[in-house]
């Protein structure tokens, strides 16, 4: 009789101190695990997000850059210094094209104004084949739907002309938007005065900044022929 209650009562013991805290330390080790794999994936997916959204508004600069240039009566490209916009423009970073249209004068430029980050601009010009600055009040950045802090606000109701409607497309690329950035543009003349070599990056400082400190992004560039040049 006693030792069927003895049997009874080791078999109904509880679970022992060494068990609990074997069990909590496989616990511990699979959440770890668990964690650090969501935090690997959600990394990867960001980082894709703000790749493709950089991709998105690049290739969008770039056609509309050719949208413009292509119908011009005629280009100056700054190669040895500026042709236009302040003075601080660097040598091969700014440009002159006069519309066909309509034969207004305007300016392309890359410059990085104080509170803004590096970034390319379109304003209009007096006259052609003369080195100034802006005409007042029209200078713009070339993507639209930035502040002059450059935070993301939305697509611009009146964009137009070298401006460009921009929305994000999602939550990952709407928050890297608000520090897209423009950086080392360069326009050359490879064969002739009708064409002009154009080349920049795009970044929105989280792709490169690790390496670089944000000074490269992905590059783009492409030669835009003029279809009637004067």
């Amino acid at each position: 009789m006693r030792a069927g209650v003895a049997g009874a009562v080791r078999e109904q013991r509880g679970v022992t101190l060494l068990e609990l805290l074997v069990a909590l330390l496989t616990f511990t080790l699979v959440a770890i695990a668990m964690g650090s794999l969501y935090a690997s994936t959600q990394r990867s997916m960001d980082v894709g997000s703000a790749q493709a959204f950089v991709q998105q508004q690049g290739t969008v600069i770039q056609e509309e850059l050719s949208r413009q240039i292509i119908p011009a009566r005629q280009l100056l490209v700054g190669t040895s210094a500026r042709v236009c916009g302040p003075t601080g423009v660097a040598a091969a970073q700014s440009l002159q094209f006069q519309r066909a249209v309509d034969d207004t004068v305007w300016c392309v430029f890359q410059n990085q104004y104080s509170g803004e980050p590096s970034f390319l601009h379109i304003c209009s010009l007096a006259s052609f084949g003369t080195v100034a600055d802006c005409q007042s009040g029209t200078r713009r950045p070339i993507v639209m739907g930035y502040a002059s802090s450059n935070q993301f606000s939305g697509a611009h109701p009146s964009a137009g002309k070298l401006g460009v409607e921009m929305a994000a497309t999602s939550a990952g690329a709407g928050m890297q938007a608000a520090r897209l950035r423009i950086m080392n543009t360069a326009f050359s003349t490879p064969v002739s005065a009708s064409s002009v070599d154009v080349r920049f990056e795009v970044s929105d400082c989280t792709l490169f900044e690790s390496v670089s400190g944000c000074t490269a992004g992905l590059r783009f560039g492409s030669t835009v022929t003029l279809r009637n040049p004067a």
